[in-house]
Order: C-alpha cells, then sequence, then structure tokens
C-alpha cells in the first residue's frame, strides 16, 4: 500500500496517525489437480459438425450447415480442420467418418467430458485456513523474504498428508471456488505441493481517535486484515535504537513484540525512544551540533513532541527544514519496512515562517517585480536581507536585487 492509502484509511477511522509499518505475511500457495468439465467454448459447435457429419459422409452441404446452425461458414471450415487435425474426423473410402474418440468425448455422453486442470491459490501461512475474500479479490505480489521462517506452519507432504486433507476440506464451502479463482464445476481436489511465500502488502497501522486513545490496526488494500498469519498488532512498537546492521547509527525500526512481557501495558504504546537516539536523528536531521534539543512529552498519550526554537533556527545549516517542519506541524521520519512514523512539532517561529511564506508566494506570482517584495519584506522583518542569505535563498535574492538597483521599471 502507498503512504496516501495508509493516510486515507485513518483518516476515515477519524484518527491521527502515528505511524505504520510493512508486517510479515507468511501464506502457503497451494497447487492442486482436479476434474472439471471441458470449458472449451468451441465444444457445442464441434458437436453440431460431428452429428452432420454422420448424417452427410461427404460433407458436401457445409455452407447449407453453417447457414441453419447460424454461423460463418468460415468459421464452420476452421472447426472441421481443426477435427480432423485431432482425428476426430476420418476420411474412409470416399466418406467422412467420426472415430471412436469423437463419439466418447463430444456425442456418447449428455455433458460436457471431465478434464484434469491444474490450479493453485493462497491459504495462511500458520493456520492453513482460507483468507479473507478481499485478499483473492486484488492482485497479490510474493516474494521468498524468510527473515523468520519459523512464521511458518511445518509441512512436509511425504510424512504427513493431513494439512491437504485440511485445505482440500475447506473447498467444500459455498462459492469458495469462484473467490480462489479456481473452476467452480471442479471436483477430486489433490495436493500436488505447498510453496512457502510471503504475501507483501499488510501493515500495522497505529492511531488514536478523538479521545486520544490508541489503536493498532494490521491492514492489507485498505481493508482490516484478522488472520493468524499477521496476528495481532496489539503488542508491535516502533522502537528508536542503534543495533542492526548499521550498529552505532540511530533509526527508527518495527518491533513485532518480541520480548514483550505485559501485552496490556503495551496496547498503549507505540513509541519506545531514548535521549540520546533524539539528538543524534535531529542533529542529523537539522546539521547541528551538540544541541540540546527540547522534547516535550504529552502525559496522556506519552508521545513526544519536538519543539523547533528560534536558537535552533539560527543553529541549524538547514533553516529551511527546521521551517518546513514547524509549519506542517509534524515530522514523518522513516521506518525500515517502508514504513513511517509521525513526530509533532510546536514552535516559536512563526515571524520566520511569514517570512518565507511571503517570499515564496511573491516568487510564484506572475510578473512580480522585486520592488514590491523588498517593501512588503522591510515591512515584516527589518533584517530581511540577511535572512534570505542565512536561509540561503540566493537566487530569488538576486531577482529582487536586480529589479531594485539594476533594471529601470
Amino acid at each position: 500500500m502507498k503512504k496516501e492509502d495508509i493516510l486515507q484509511y485513518v483518516e476515515g477511522k477519524n484518527g491521527n496517525i502515528l505511524g505504520y509499518f510493512q508486517v510479515p505475511f507468511p501464506v502457503y500457495v497451494v497447487h492442486v489437480k482436479y476434474d472439471s468439465v471441458d470449458s472449451d467454448p468451441f465444444f457445442p459447435l464441434y458437436k453440431a459438425i460431428l452429428r452432420y457429419t454422420k448424417g452427410c459422409p461427404k460433407m458436401n452441404k457445409t455452407a447449407y450447415f453453417a447457414n441453419m446452425i447460424g454461423f460463418e461458414k468460415e468459421l464452420v471450415d476452421v472447426c472441421i480442420k481443426h477435427l480432423k487435425d485431432e482425428g476426430m474426423i476420418r476420411l474412409i473410402l470416399g466418406d467422412y467418418k467420426v472415430s471412436e474418440d469423437a463419439e466418447r468425448k463430444y456425442l456418447t455422453a449428455n455433458n460436457r467430458p471431465t478434464v484434469k486442470v491444474t490450479g493453485s491459490f493462497l491459504v495462511d501461512g500458520k493456520t492453513l485456513d482460507i483468507l479473507p475474500d478481499f485478499i483473492y479479490q486484488n492482485e497479490q505480489r510474493l516474494s521468498n523474504w524468510d527473515i523468520n521462517v519459523s512464521a511458518h506452519k511445518a509441512i512436509d507432504l511425504s510424512l504427513n498428508i493431513a494439512p491437504a486433507k485440511q485445505v482440500v476440506q475447506q473447498l467444500d464451502k459455498s462459492n469458495i471456488l469462484d473467490v480462489l479463482g479456481l473452476e467452480t464445476a471442479g471436483v477430486n481436489f489433490e495436493v500436488l505441493e505447498f510453496d512457502k511465500k510471503f504475501l507483501i502488502g499488510a501493515n500495522a497501522v497505529f492511531y488514536l481517535d478523538n479521545q486520544e486513545e490508541y489503536h493498532k490496526d494490521i491492514i492489507y488494500n485498505g481493508r482490516n486484515l484478522d488472520c493468524k498469519a499477521t496476528g495481532s498488532a496489539i503488542t508491535y512498537t516502533i522502537e528508536l535504537n542503534n543495533k542492526g546492521k548499521d550498529a552505532g547509527k540511530w533509526s527508527f525500526v518495527p518491533n513485532l513484540g518480541y520480548n514483550i512481557s505485559d501485552s496490556k501495558k503495551m496496547s498503549n504504546v507505540a513509541l519506545l525512544a531514548q535521549s540520546e537516539g533524539w539528538s543524534a536523528i535531529l542533529s542529523e536531521r537539522y546539521k547541528t551540533k551538540d544541541f540540546v534539543f527540547q522534547i516535550e512529552t504529552n502525559p496522556t498519550t506519552k508521545l513526544p513532541c519536538i519543539f523547533l526554537s528560534e536558537t535552533l533556527l539560527f543553529t541549524s545549516s538547514s533553516p529551511l527544514d527546521v521551517i518546513e517542519d514547524a509549519k506542517k506541524g509534524y515530522i514523518d521520519f522513516p521506518v525500515k519496512s517502508n514504513g513511517v512514523v509521525r513526530i509533532k512539532t510546536k514552535h516559536g517561529i512563526q515571524s520566520f515562517i511569514d517570512l518565507i511564506d511571503t517570499i515564496n508566494d511573491w516568487y510564484v506570482t506572475p510578473n512580480n517585480n522585486g520592488k514590491v517584495i523588498a517593501l512588503k519584506l522591510s515591512q515584516i522583518y527589518n533584517d530581511w536581507r540577511r535572512m534570505m542569505v542565512k536561509f540561503k535563498l540566493f537566487d530569488k535574492l538576486e531577482r529582487i536585487d536586480c529589479d531594485c538597483f539594476i533594471f529601470n521599471k
């Protein structure tokens, strides 16, 4: 799922997003063979041609026959050629004869003949249960991603056929064959193989409702997902740590409930972080060194809020990032496994936000004039020229100076 799809899901719940990340979704691809009826759309036409052949061994009235059954003669000729090539119609002593195979396949039985068909479908990787219907209604992307191979139920058909029987029994449910993309007339199912895979697209989503109550949902394709394969997200959290492949580098990573002893307590926790980690990632973001950041904690939700001060603005080597984060009111930090954690911000730099907004609005206005914006900026902030240098707005400042001092406008 894309970020905008997840945000839309949370918005539909009247919630405020806290974060999300992709979760493992272990599945088995079950390969089966079974009996079904011949679905060849030309079967009725072949049957009619064979009856025509038996009634007219010379087959010299094909044009009349085609007209009688309502088909173009060219199509009938193609079908006759196919039947001849397949040995269903044979020329014997000047007459065309219907073969015994053709009699059995097309004429003896009233119904279409039975054919062997193969197919495949997904089941829950932990329980072998059929997944929720909406899983099968969309294109599925699979991977061999197996950082946790123990997630799957162990299966060895050479030692135990019970898993195969369990899956086959579920195929008797009403309309299930159509849901799984198998032929609805299918019978006598036999499991050939279980192929261990992971389904891509399930996400754990954390958000607060209007009463600041925590919600931790697992969703797939915009729908709430409840199955054993993904389990419950109640103990899932996002952690800020410096472990893993990039040892020493602080980053946000998902915790799928490992080493959690108090599930009830963790249901109201979305983020685990240390002050050392905050200092590291914020220093990197704003390109500062040895700066002491102000981080407040919401007394109800225990969630952090970063205060962006004027001191930080003037200390940072990327002040426009400070401005942008203050204006949005949040920062979206990346979480490993294609996720995001949203951290709130508050600030005391509104005058600088207004300054940047004024400059940007002027810059995108057709037929803008540097003299006009210079006058307007001087009324907002006396030292606006130095601030534009601080914010590295060199192109825009050059444009203003050209209009004010070079061109006679």
